[in-house]
């Protein structure tokens, strides 16, 4: 996959958009890719936290369960990486050979690490208050004093109704309530339609600018924007006039780059938020972030990526979204008083988030 999506990223000339085959050829590559990142995130273990606090009373049976979860495992033929298996019988402190034990022996351990383990979380909050007289008293008071502070936060936010969730699951349409997923997909589909034509009126969406300008702004144009020798179509507003001319570029700037390197995408996913909400694909930042770590996966990432920046090309998976109605103002309902937010794919999004930096960093010298 690696090659053959560097092959096309060698075809391509920026500036200029791909073929159909090309367009067809890194489609293909980005839905393996997609295919590759979703199989490989079900190899991985997920971990449930904060529910249970640590204490070694209810980490010693918790030891034991995943123990004999991967000893029944083993007796039943399936494949346990020799590594994992001596760790967790270590943390577990078994000391008996299990392979002297029969595999009812082995069914009848985890019903008693289970018993153990549901008989100490009851008091996990005494437990852990008694785990934390084994610290150093400078230490202990630090622990102590930043999980009180948690403690406290919580109750303010729930006293603040903060950890109601902003997201939309009713309506209010002309008094009444709409809570049906059909029937709130026919209350916003035309709110939702006016905010997204809402700006054809403008002045660079009118035919005449739109066709000297283009959707995506013709280079030839654009250049003579910045030269200052752009013939103002007629028709054009005495504001939209002004704008052109102030557009024109008084000092000389060096080229924006037009590629993503390996170094910009791993140290841009370094910086992302990972429970950052995405697109319909499945792939989220965390897999992203993952990614970046190793350098033959950045660079196919970067690839892709640089792929669509400098053509202008747009991937099968980045032309759907998920429209999210959110609260602007708690328990308010009213089906014009939401707020809607598109979710877009990650990489989508970091390409969009690249061009928005270089295009203000680009205006700096015009705006001072």
């Amino acid at each position: 996959m690696c090659t053959r999506q560097f092959k096309l990223e060698a075809s391509v000339i920026p500036g200029r958009p791909l073929t159909p085959t090309q367009c067809d050829e890194a489609n293909t590559i980005d839905d393996l890719r997609t295919k590759c990142m979703k199989k490989a995130e079900k190899k991985c273990r997920h971990l449930h936290m904060g529910a249970v606090q640590f204490s070694l009373k209810t980490e010693q049976p918790r030891c034991r369960i995943r123990f004999w979860t991967l000893a029944l495992r083993r007796r039943l033929k399936i494949k346990v990486n020799p590594s994992l298996w001596k760790r967790a019988k270590k943390k577990a402190k078994v000391e008996v050979m299990v392979s002297t034990l029969s595999l009812t022996d082995i069914k009848a351990e985890l019903p008693h690490a289970r018993k153990d383990y549901h008989a100490a979380k009851k008091d996990h909050k005494g437990n852990r208050l008694k785990f934390m007289e084994n610290f150093k008293e400078k230490d202990r008071k630090r622990l102590q004093a930043a999980e009180a502070a948690r403690a406290k936060a919580r109750i303010v936010k729930i006293a603040l109704n903060k950890l109601e969730s902003t997201s939309v699951t009713k309506i209010l349409v002309d008094d009444q309530w709409k809570d049906t997923q059909s029937e709130i997909e026919e209350a916003l589909f035309p709110i939702n339609k006016g905010k997204i034509n809402a700006s054809k009126h403008t002045p660079f969406l009118q035919p005449h600018l739109r066709r000297a300008l283009g959707d995506q702004g013709y280079e030839a144009a654009v250049d003579e924007i910045l030269e200052g020798s752009f013939a103002i179509p007629g028709g054009t507003d005495k504001y939209t006039r002004m704008l052109l001319r102030q557009a024109r570029q008084t000092h000389r700037l060096p080229p924006t780059q037009s590629y993503i390197t390996m170094e910009e995408n791993t140290q841009a996913w370094k910086k992302a938020k990972e429970r950052t909400s995405t697109g319909i694909s499945g792939l989220h930042f965390g897999m992203f972030k993952a990614q970046a770590t190793r350098k033959h996966l950045s660079a196919l990432d970067a690839s892709i990526r640089s792929l669509a920046y400098s053509t202008g090309f747009t991937y099968r998976q980045w032309q759907f979204g998920i429209d999210v109605q959110l609260l602007k103002r708690s328990q308010d309902y009213r089906v014009n008083k939401l707020r809607t937010i598109l979710l877009i794919e990650a990489d989508f999004n970091m390409n969009n988030k690249k061009l928005g930096k270089e295009a203000m960093e680009t205006g700096k010298p015009l705006v001072s």
